[in-house]
């Protein structure tokens, strides 16, 4: 197993912000601004291929979230990241620290634990920030929590519960139980 996180370093834009840039561009532009803004500059990849701007461009053609999906594989490809799902899985994540402190990280941690030691050793009183930003308002360009009616799915399980699954192709299916 190798992987090349070198390739991530220079990635500066998320594929959230590139591909409502790349819808703004005209169609018959789109091809030249993947290769030439896309790819070198917001992915920091080099030698840019046809078949990763083809992949790029025919994803925006599609949809948003299909043209997310190209991004993150380009990048994942010279990353050499391999994906076994859209999703969540329940394997274990490798997490790397170094300095004075990250003995604390050693072993096996939950995921909440990670963040109580950044708290802790940020020095953060998030009880305080919390408080703060309780009654505020905050804005994501593009996202929106509003579904699509066909995208979500109630169903009721063999005990009688109701769970939701959800239907489109970023958010595979899965249960939310209630």
């Amino acid at each position: 197993y190798s992987w090349f996180p070198k390739f991530l370093q220079p990635v500066k834009k998320s594929a959230e912000a590139i591909c409502p840039e790349i819808k703004k561009v005209p169609t018959d532009q789109r091809a030249e601004f993947v290769s030439k803004t896309v790819i070198p500059q917001y992915l920091g990849i080099a030698n840019v291929t046809d078949v990763d701007v083809k992949s790029i461009v025919d994803g925006i053609a599609v949809s948003s979230t299909q043209c997310k999906h190209s991004v993150g594989h380009v990048v994942s490809k010279y990353a050499r990241l391999g994906w076994t799902t859209g999703g969540h899985t329940g394997v274990d994540v490798g997490l790397y620290a170094y300095g004075k402190g990250t003995e604390k990280l050693r072993g096996s941690n939950e995921n909440t634990q990670v963040g109580e030691f950044l708290r802790d050793f940020l020095r953060l009183d998030l009880d305080s920030v919390t408080k703060r930003l309780a009654n505020e308002t905050t804005v994501q360009p593009g996202f929106s929590w509003e579904r699509e009616a066909n995208t979500l799915l109630t169903r009721r399980g063999l005990n009688g519960n109701k769970y939701h699954e959800q239907l489109d192709d970023y958010h595979p299916a899965h249960a939310h139980f209630h």
